[in-house]
């Protein structure tokens, strides 16, 4: 049996190795995001914003049925784009019928994809106070000038602030997000519950969100703190910077599509390797600020 025809027999039990590394690997991604899956190349939404209330009212009052007219919200399209790559394996590998160091191999190569995929996730956030990386409403994910509506867009959201993560900020951070309200003054509702963090601060989250106190110091009192958390993400590139999140509005506003699952085939072969290419292909981005509130420290 030749190198290649092995390597073609192999190609179920690589893909299942490939697997295995990416599995390794753990994920902000589902906890965060939408997760769909598509067939198409790009995927477009289209934000409504804030409903009058009161024209539930009207059949009550006059005997006419309302009509509903929400603002009209900004437009998002998201574009697919593909990821592959290339490995060589050795052919003395597979002929003399290495499969732990091809495995290694093909596990070191998955274990780079999900974090290539946390790498992209994490930077709606690595980005959020850029202006370089601007929304549908033509500012950055986290500003103190969100526009309400292409009809109101003078009027404005704040979802941005400067203070270094503390319970205080954390307060305010959630006080903030629940005074939000839409074009029509109805309360947005957000409810602020994950504080999203950097590994260095996790020893502060620690000795915030420890219910009896710091150890072996005078501030050792009782966390007042119930019903919220903390997430560390490793991917988070500044060390002091920290966002608070609305886990369900993250879900309606953060969006992940897959399109189909890895690929991989066997592509090439030369004197001394047969070449594997792998691929993914996905979209991810964000189409409403109202998630989130961020603090650039």
């Amino acid at each position: 049996m030749t190198a290649l025809t092995y390597a073609k027999n192999y190609q179920p039990i690589v893909y299942e190795w490939f697997l295995e590394g990416v599995d390794g690997v753990p994920s902000m991604i589902p906890e965060l995001f939408d997760v769909q899956t598509t067939s198409d190349l790009s995927v477009y939404s289209l934000g409504i914003g804030g409903i009058p209330v009161e024209m539930w009212d009207r059949y009550s009052k006059d005997g006419k049925t309302g009509y509903v007219e929400p603002d009209r919200g900004y437009s998002k399209t998201l574009t697919l784009v593909e990821y592959p790559i290339r490995l060589p394996i050795k052919k003395l590998y597979l002929q003399t019928d290495k499969t732990g160091m091809i495995r290694e191999s093909i596990n070191d190569v998955a274990i780079s994809a999900a974090q290539k995929r946390e790498t992209d996730a994490a930077s709606v956030l690595n980005n959020a106070f850029s202006s370089s990386f601007l929304g549908p409403d033509s500012v950055s994910l986290c500003n103190a000038s969100h526009p309400v509506s292409p009809d109101n867009s003078g009027t404005t959201r704040d979802n941005t602030g400067t203070e270094a993560f503390s319970y205080t900020a954390m307060k305010n951070a959630r006080l903030n997000m629940r005074a939000w309200t839409d074009g029509q003054a109805n309360p947005m509702m957000v409810n602020g519950k994950i504080a999203l963090l950097p590994i260095e601060l996790e020893s502060q989250a620690m000795e915030i969100f420890g219910a009896r106190g710091k150890p072996g110091t005078a501030d050792n009192d009782g966390s007042a703190i119930t019903g919220l958390s903390y997430r560390i993400w490793d991917y988070l590139t500044d060390n002091e910077s920290w966002w608070f999140i609305d886990p369900i509005r993250a879900k309606r506003f953060l969006k992940w599509y897959n399109f189909g699952g890895y690929e991989s085939m066997v592509v090439e072969e030369t004197t001394t390797d047969i070449v594997y290419e792998f691929k993914m292909t996905y979209i991810y981005g964000w189409r409403h600020w109202s998630f989130v509130y961020g603090n650039a420290v």
